[in-house]
């Protein structure tokens, strides 16, 4: 049975805009076609709800493949100007139906579970992020899998099918093509990456540097003119401690490299406290969390002898959690960090940055390990 033609009452597109002849090459065809049509779309609005004109009918006035206009009239009712209808038609929301406030779009967030388990701000990001998406009016889609799951072609069109954004969280180099599918598909893509790796063009960039260098003069200036530093677990993780050495230079402190090993980390601390002050920095989260969990009674030892710096956020513990034990910590907030993006992304309405915003994280020097047990 053929589908029943939707009347069209709006008055063709060639008498709203009479002198288009096509699109700038220069331009970016997605947003020119969701400004020009989001133009329209606003002045032909009345009381009550209209058929809008087709994306097939858009599409040829504009010159443009039918994929691009699927993304503008996604962006459309994002803002909250139409609704889709699949298989019939769209409607132009009237005036009155603003009021509802709808959902403007599903934002997806990929949980890796390895990274939910382990890291702090991980687990404090997501358990905000949905309630700040709901205030702007977002749908959030928390979708946990696990490592391996991630770079399989089921996961890539499980968000396909369920979004409309997609927020990363310090995503892996191998979900490259991941990414890029979604963006061929004209689905958003906000990328929370590290300064020391970033596989793709990112909107947020988290810089640890301005917040390191503020810690080694506060301990410069505290006498302070050693540094024992653990090596790079990983090598991706090389640049990390590179950059950290790089500062400590600059600043004037000597420093001494050990093993990835808590017994290593104490045996040259206990060797440089003979000849003065001196402090120690962890700046791997999961190497934290190690000491701190298998071998505490060494880290807690290092605690009453010298500055111990947990450079890459807080660390769960719970042989610390009845102890008043201190230590220096560098690390992110993740509910501000949440209340950012969400903010941004109500405010963009799927434009892209101009460039990406550099996020710089706190430093709070001897906070007890009990008051930020998670």
């Amino acid at each position: 049975m053929p589908r029943k033609l939707a009347e069209q009452l709006l008055p063709p597109l060639r008498e709203l805009f009479p002198d288009f002849n096509g699109f700038p090459e220069s331009g970016h065809r997605l947003h020119l076609a969701t400004d020009l049509l989001g133009r329209a779309a606003r002045s032909l609005q009345k009381q009550k709800n209209q058929s809008f004109y087709s994306m097939r009918e858009a599409a040829r006035f504009l010159w443009v493949p039918p994929s691009t206009m699927s993304g503008v009239y996604r962006n459309l009712e994002n803002e909250g100007l139409i609704v889709r209808m699949r298989g019939s038609r769209t409607i132009l929301l009237g005036r009155t139906s603003q009021s509802s406030h709808p959902a403007r779009s599903i934002v997806s967030i990929p949980i890796i579970l390895p990274g939910m388990i382990n890291s702090c701000f991980a687990r404090s990001f997501c358990a905000r992020i949905s309630e700040e998406l709901w205030r702007h009016h977002f749908v959030a889609n928390l979708m946990l899998c696990t490592l391996a799951e991630s770079f399989t072609n089921r996961f890539t069109q499980r968000l396909l099918k369920q979004s409309d954004a997609v927020i990363w969280l310090f995503p892996y180099r191998d979900l490259k093509e991941t990414i890029l599918t979604l963006q061929d598909h004209c689905i958003q893509n906000v990328l929370l990456s590290s300064v020391e790796n970033i596989l793709l063009p990112a909107d947020y960039i988290m810089d640890w540097t301005p917040t390191y260098r503020q810690a080694i003069k506060y301990w410069k200036a505290d006498n302070i003119h050693h540094v024992v530093l653990t090596k790079a677990s990983e090598p991706r993780l090389q640049k990390i401690i590179e950059g950290f050495l790089q500062l400590l230079k600059e600043e004037g402190l000597s420093f001494t490299l050990t093993e990835p090993s808590a017994f290593d980390l104490q045996d040259k601390v206990e060797a440089k406290l003979k000849k003065g002050m001196c402090a120690c920095a962890v700046l791997e989260h999961d190497l934290s969390q190690q000491f701190c969990n298998r071998e505490s009674v060494i880290m807690a030892r290092l605690m009453t002898r010298c500055r111990v710096l947990f450079g890459r956020g807080m660390v769960s513990a719970p042989y610390f959690s009845k102890r008043d034990f201190k230590a220096d910590i560098i690390g992110f907030s993740g509910d501000e960090v949440a209340r950012r993006v969400a903010r941004d992304l109500g405010r963009r309405h799927s434009k892209p940055n101009v460039k990406p915003v550099r996020l710089v994280p706190h430093w709070r020097p001897q906070i007890s390990l009990s008051e930020m047990f998670v």
